[in-house]
């Protein structure tokens, strides 16, 4: 989601979109409906992306790959694209769909914007596919250390001194997350997706830190990420290595992969 500059839009004019919202899904006066077509690397043929532009205070643009609001096949992007309109524009009953349906139509009748590539289009956003990318890195990440050093069988938060990961399998953790989790920092996830990170400039810094946020965003809706702190979506962790006891803030993260490798290696 991007902001830009929008119309003023006085009581009146948000009582009388309001008003006119409700009709049946009627969304016309509060969005313009932008389709783009081109390539995307996750994908072999040119795909869509679909933009919400809001006529609402914030004029907040609300993009995605128009594939994915299918809320027969793809619920979670669906919920999320209702939700992140909801709360920072408005969105009736009904509207989302007949949004979407809108959009279809544009494409049908080739009524879209050809461009080069798509993801500059998608620089706030983050699909399902592509967070379930991210979170497999990761899980093979320290899947592949936990083949090699294996956590002891204590029942303890555990961590590699080489590594900005925790295994949470204590008792407590399990109690509170509700499984086996892995606690990893910031700068592990910056590390291992984008690899020259250090090297950018500040401004492309400040972009791979927004990119970041909103792969995790992805990962909170998808149930990856399942921190209980809001807003950050990191929590205290303390763990134990072979200096002692620390703690840092830290993402939670459910990894089967992670729990299966464990078991393998004769952890309880």
């Amino acid at each position: 989601m991007s902001k830009s500059i929008s119309k003023n839009v006085s009581l009146d004019d948000l009582k009388t979109l309001e008003e006119s919202s409700e009709k049946e899904g009627s969304f016309e006066k509060i969005y313009t409906i932008i389709l783009y077509r081109g390539k995307h690397p996750n994908f072999q043929y040119e795909i869509y992306v679909v933009e919400f532009l809001s006529n609402m205070p914030g004029g907040y643009k609300y993009r995605f790959l128009l594939h994915e609001l299918d809320r027969k096949t793809n619920l979670t992007m669906y919920n999320k694209a209702q939700f992140d309109m909801k709360i920072s524009s408005h969105l009736a009953t009904g509207m989302l769909d007949n949004m979407i349906k809108k959009a279809t139509q544009m494409k049908l009748k080739r009524d879209y914007t050809q461009v080069e590539n798509l993801v500059p289009y998608l620089t706030d956003t983050c699909s399902l596919a592509e967070a379930e990318e991210y979170h497999q890195i990761f899980e093979e990440f320290v899947a592949e250390r936990l083949e090699v050093a294996p956590p002891p069988h204590s029942k303890m938060n555990y961590k590699n001194k080489e590594d900005r990961f925790v295994i949470l399998d204590k008792p407590g953790s399990i109690s509170k997350y509700g499984t086996v989790t892995v606690a990893t920092t910031k700068s592990q996830l910056m590390d291992l997706f984008f690899e020259s990170h250090e090297m950018d400039s500040e401004p492309a810094k400040h972009h791979l830190d927004g990119r970041l946020l909103t792969i995790i965003k992805m990962w909170v809706t998808a149930g990856i990420s399942v921190s209980k702190t809001k807003g950050r979506n990191q929590d205290t962790v303390s763990y134990k290595d072979i200096d002692g006891t620390s703690e840092s803030k830290m993402y939670i993260l459910n990894c089967p992969k992670v729990t299966e490798v464990m078991k393998k290696n004769g952890a309880n």
